[in-house]
């Protein structure tokens, strides 16, 4: 029984505890956590030397841990990446608990099982109902490219037993071309490469069913051409989003080359470091990651710490192939390898470690491969004194996280909680037990009004580079009549340039500013059914310099702004329906933000909403400039944002 722990790990964090949907559950986080927690103690025996490195390398890892809580100590936002270096050590000892689980003969079956399992969750995949409607398999997972990253990092374990005969065999090829088909279905271009590079390493260990996995590496070849041809043309967003990425990880390790940000600080503080993309950057955009693990370790560790963790992983595949002569298991050696090779091939274009699954199955590989490159007979002795180091840090680990996993309770109830008051008092439990995370305080200000205006300006400056967060405080603040209003609505117009709420409401708050026009017109293009709002009845001066401001702006396109300054607002009398346009958090066709930067469950809000009236919002079919390819990104620049 002990050799199938591998495989009902990989599967509780594929199916509940990992998943990028699943997993931002309170109980799914506390269950996750609690198992890596008792996993690690479990491997704790090889804690002095975990990835069984050598005297020479044997520190690497640890090394590794080390820099990160240094990162972690000097990050500007420590509490985003508190539950990261509490698990980090766990995440270390987790191979070796692994190949304590699958030593002996338990290893051929126990990697027989793995397979099964991962066939299962391909199958899944295969079974997303938005397949048969021309879309991605995005199931269990819930986004495609984590699960191409995913079936990638176990392929290669169906490989092996394609050499065999007999139901052996069968049972590799269907598994190969369950996992096979999974990742086509994905059509991640990164995916579908990384497939193909495996099925070209591994097909000539297949003797007679090379021609399957050649099929397979050709079939997933010929699924990427046309991306890669779209690419090269310069027609992908995606690929265009991904440079705009990787250009804010370049100016934010130039800022912090040593240290970086601190770990998962990502999310939080990226958007100081993005500029403005007209056509490529849609408006209010809220970037989880860099898409990119080089990229975002170097981001969030420093160059040192980057440096450390890729000498850990290159140290433990080197070790590996040395260990191959000797190796019990010498093709399920080079199969683990192999998965591990194209999980980080993937990993190239992708850095949602967050995602608990794609670490564990990480994790889970590496212990396969340090199972299988044991020679034959030697086993682990049961108990080290390591073992009560890491079980003493686990012990640590689990107080410092009971009050965060009460916190995260709080919060789910108060999502289900049917009136406000019975919200606004669990989320002031979850502050309570966890004040350092900002989406706790900043939901109850939201609940409280005005009122909350002073906790969320505190929840905008704890996540730093939050811009809906400081356009909810500067509104808050602004109703409340603070002085700090105009600051806070500056900094979320800065740190979204593409958004329009925010130098709306930045200009109404003095619209006889001077800057006030240049601000209203910069809403207005960046949202023109902000004409129809209803407090241009107050302010008629100012609409009407907004929009002399649109028409002489040589740097819109031309005919955009002539369409624009045409569009006359009538008000016709007998109007009495009424309609709001507002920043939508964590709506269908609005901001994620709760799981892309706080890994919480979404929690529907409108922020700085404004009337409008609905019949003249309904005749506008103007695109923002703020979408429009030929728009220059100097009018959104962030320096223009400036009162």
């Amino acid at each position: 029984m002990t050799g199938l722990l591998p495989a009902l790990l990989v599967l509780l964090f594929a199916f509940g505890c990992g998943g990028f949907v699943s997993g931002s559950g309170a109980w799914a986080a506390i269950t996750g956590q609690a198992i890596l927690l008792l996993a690690a103690v479990a491997g704790g025996a090889w804690a002095l030397d975990p990835w069984r490195l050598g005297r020479r390398w044997r520190l690497l890892p640890w090394a590794t841990v080390a820099a990160a809580g240094v990162s972690w100590a000097l990050s500007p936002v420590p509490r985003a990446g508190m539950v990261a270096i509490l698990l980090l050590p766990a995440f270390v000892l987790l191979p070796a608990a692994v190949a304590r689980a699958l030593g002996g003969d338990r290893l051929e079956r126990g990697a027989a099982v793995l397979t099964a399992a991962a066939a299962a969750v391909a199958l899944v995949a295969l079974a997303d109902p938005g397949l048969l409607s021309g879309g991605r398999a995005l199931r269990p997972f819930g986004h495609h490219q984590l699960a191409a990253a995913w079936l990638v990092t176990f392929f290669p374990l169906a490989l092996p037993s394609l050499s065999r005969r007999g139901s052996e065999r069968l049972f590799g090829l269907l598994a190969a071309l369950a996992i096979g088909g999974g990742v086509v279905a994905t059509r991640s271009l990164l995916g579908l490469v990384a497939l193909a590079l495996q099925g070209l390493a591994g097909y000539r260990g297949a003797r007679r069913a090379w021609r399957l996995v050649l099929g397979v590496a050709l079939l997933a070849a010929a699924f990427a051409v046309p991306r890669v041809e779209r690419v090269i043309r310069g027609d992908d967003p995606s690929a265009w989003a991904r440079l705009d990425y990787a250009a804010a990880a370049g100016r934010g390790i130039a800022a912090h080359p040593l240290a970086g940000q601190g770990p998962g600080a990502t999310p939080w503080t990226l958007a100081r470091f993005l500029a403005p993309g007209p056509g490529r950057r849609p408006p209010g955009e809220l970037v989880g990651d860099v898409h990119s693990l080089p990229l975002a370790l170097a981001y969030e560790l420093g160059l040192p710490g980057a440096l450390l963790a890729f000498g850990s992983l290159g140290a433990f595949a080197a070790v590996r192939r040395r260990e191959r002569p000797r190796s019990r298991a010498p093709r399920l050696l080079d199969a683990a390898l192999l998965g591990l090779g194209g999980l980080a091939f993937v990993l190239l274009g992708n850095a949602a470690l967050t995602v608990l699954a794609l670490p564990v199955a990480a994790a889970v590989l590496g212990g396969v491969a340090l199972a299988a490159g044991r020679p034959a007979g030697e086993e682990i002795a049961g108990w080290r004194p390591g073992g009560w180091i890491a079980a003493g840090w686990m012990l640590v680990a689990a107080a410092l996280l009971l009050p965060l996993a009460r916190a995260h309770l709080a919060y789910d109830r108060a999502r289900e909680a049917p009136e406000p008051p019975v919200a606004i008092r669990e989320l002031g439990r979850a502050v309570q037990a966890d004040p350092g995370f900002p989406l706790y305080r900043a939901r109850r200000a939201w609940l409280l009004g005005p009122e909350g205006a002073e906790a969320a300006r505190t929840a905008a400056e704890q996540a730093v580079d939050v811009a809906p967060l400081w356009l909810a405080a500067g509104v808050l603040g602004r109703d409340a009549e603070l002085p700090w209003a105009a600051a806070a609505l500056t900094r979320a117009c800065e740190l979204d340039p593409l958004g329009a709420m925010a130098p709306f409401h930045l200009a109404l708050l003095a619209p006889g500013a001077p800057r006030a026009p240049a601000l209203a017109a910069r809403a207005i293009a960046a949202e023109p059914r902000l004409l129809a709002a209803r407090v241009w009845e107050q302010e008629p001066e100012l609409l009407v310099a907004a929009l002399a401001a649109l028409e002489r702006d040589e740097r819109l396109d031309r005919g955009w702004r002539a369409e624009l300054v045409a569009k006359v607002v009538e008000r016709p009398a007998g109007r009495r329906r009424e309609a709001e346009i507002g920043l939508v958090w964590d709506g269908s066709n609005g901001a994620p933000g709760s799981r892309y930067l706080f890994r919480r469950q979404p929690w529907y809000a409108e922020l700085g909403v404004t009337p409008v009236w609905p019949d003249l919002v309904a005749s506008f079919s103007i695109p923002s400039a703020a979408r429009l390819a030929t728009t220059a990104p100097a009018f959104f620049a962030p320096a223009g944002c400036a009162p």
